[in-house]
């Protein structure tokens, strides 16, 4: 494994805890935000009674608390996707919190353990672009949901400075990379700065097998790919670390 700063292209409200748990473990870190999170201001919420408050990220979390009236929905069952986005709701003041398995398909199947399409709607707090058809999905199952797109997670133009020294001087111990669109926006912009034949060459840290498939289009079937057993940032933690262990 090459010595060198792991790359986390976490947005920066959610790389911290990343960062600070491979700096406990003697690893360097750069931070490269590929995503930067945008509330929306013209989001609100639906007049109506809801059951549960779904949330599919920590930026969902912080996201709700922006919200004109979130106050009155801090004793509603919130169901997170994962440890990360339960700790934002509990952070944010939620008080009924349920963790699901850490994707989109726990997060359907907890809430439908937990609610019933007679108990009344779920809230769906979103950004504007999303993956797994969360909405489509539970209402198929029966559920009303309403779907609130209260942020919107804007592409980076541009990596860092250290960050290309870092990957043109092959440098770099790797690369952390957490959803297919942040790993399709790594890849556009190692094309842009022309530093797409460096791609190859570097590790890949993925949290699925799905982000893993981005690289592996983009890069080949031979790319250096770290899968996380799980998609946790716990899990992505030990994977890190124990690849650069060995």
């Amino acid at each position: 494994m090459t010595a060198g700063p792991f790359i986390v292209t976490r947005p920066a409200g959610d790389a911290g805890s990343l960062m600070a748990a491979l700096d406990a473990a003697g690893l360097e870190t750069i931070a490269a935000p590929l995503l930067s999170i945008e509330y929306r201001p013209d989001a609100r919420l639906p007049d109506v009674a809801v059951q549960a408050i779904l949330m599919t990220s920590a930026n969902s979390c912080r996201a709700l608390t922006q919200l004109a009236g979130a106050a009155k929905l801090q004793d509603t069952l919130t169901i997170a996707v994962g440890e990360a986005s339960a700790e934002a709701a509990r952070d944010g003041g939620q008080t009924h919190v349920v963790t699901a398995g850490g994707d989109v398909d726990a997060l359907i199947e907890t809430a439908s353990r937990h609610c019933t399409p007679a108990g009344g709607p779920l809230l769906y707090i979103s950004g504007a672009q999303t993956t797994g058809r969360l909405h489509e999905r539970l209402t198929e199952r029966g559920f009303e949901v309403h779907r609130v797109v209260a942020y919107e997670a804007v592409a980076a133009l541009e990596l860092p400075d250290i960050v290309k020294t870092a990957i043109g001087g092959q440098n770099a111990a790797g690369v952390i990379l957490y959803s297919p669109r942040t790993a399709i926006i790594w890849c556009s912009l190692l094309n842009q700065l022309k530093l797409a034949e460096q791609g190859p060459n570097l590790a890949y840290y993925c949290l699925s097998v799905n982000v893993a498939d981005v690289i592996r289009d983009a890069f080949g079937a031979s790319s250096a790919i770290v899968i996380a057993a799980e998609p946790t940032e716990r899990a992505m933690i030990a994977a890190i670390t124990d690849a650069a262990r060995t």
